[in-house]
């Protein structure tokens, strides 16, 4: 869960073009660090349990630009 996610797209704003990166700094993930995801029979297995933990542990809070 440790993991640094990157968007594949870049995104327009104005003249500005970016891609953005979603960086775990909150000890309540960092400390998720090997974590394994059992995604048997779970197409969607890594989008639920990475909302899940930021939900569970409250990681929007952290959010920063």
């Amino acid at each position: 869960m440790d993991e640094t996610y990157y968007t594949q797209t870049p995104y327009r704003f104005g003249d500005y073009i970016a891609k953005f990166s979603l960086v775990p700094v909150a000890p309540a993930l960092t400390s998720l660090t090997g974590t394994k995801i059992d995604v048997t029979g779970r197409p969607d297995a890594l989008r639920e349990d990475v909302s899940r933990a930021m939900i569970e542990h409250e990681c929007a809070r952290g959010l920063e630009r």
